[in-house]
């Protein structure tokens, strides 16, 4: 089987103002996984260093309303998102 690619624009806000300001890009964290569990259909999901940085990149209480990644999974059934654009590194075994 051969590797799978997607591109994704993935919709944050919807999940982050469901808590309090203090937990935002907590609960944009956790929606981005839930998000790629259901659409990459894995349990496994492995978020890269940049697409973080980026989520994270106003502190806890300001994350971006939207994330574009690039989203890959193996053949063990494991998926990897990376920011859209980001440099890519080589993967440790």
């Amino acid at each position: 089987m051969a590797e799978l690619e997607r591109t994704y624009i993935i919709p944050l806000r919807k999940e982050w103002l469901k808590v309090q300001r203090y937990k935002r890009a907590k609960k944009a964290v956790a929606g981005l996984r839930k998000f790629l569990q259901r659409h990459m259909r894995s349990d496994d999901v492995r978020l890269g260093r940049f697409l973080n940085l980026e989520l994270w990149k106003h502190g806890i209480r300001n994350p971006p309303s939207r994330v574009k990644v690039v989203v890959k999974k193996d053949d063990k059934n494991v998926v990897r998102a990376e920011l859209f654009g980001a440099p890519v590194e080589k993967s440790r075994a």
